[in-house]
């Protein structure tokens, strides 16, 4: 989500993009030594998770909470 590094492409969040949770879950579980994503919850999110950001707008990672499960 970072302004300078975020996005699908790495150069960079665009502003006013949306945050898509499906796109988001894509992304965690590409990560290296990810092998699964088992929830993603986000804040102001319509119903089917989405977050829809206002023109000239960025979102902002405010809490993050992460459980290692190690087999």
């Amino acid at each position: 989500l970072s302004l300078l590094t975020g996005g699908f492409d790495g150069a960079g969040w665009p502003l006013g993009r949306n945050v898509y949770r499906s796109q988001l879950f894509r992304l965690l579980e590409e990560a290296e030594g990810v092998d699964h994503v088992s929830a993603l919850t986000l804040s102001l999110a319509d119903a089917q998770g989405n977050v829809f950001i206002a023109p000239r707008h960025l979102p902002m990672l405010e809490k993050l909470t992460l459980a290692i499960v190690r087999s």
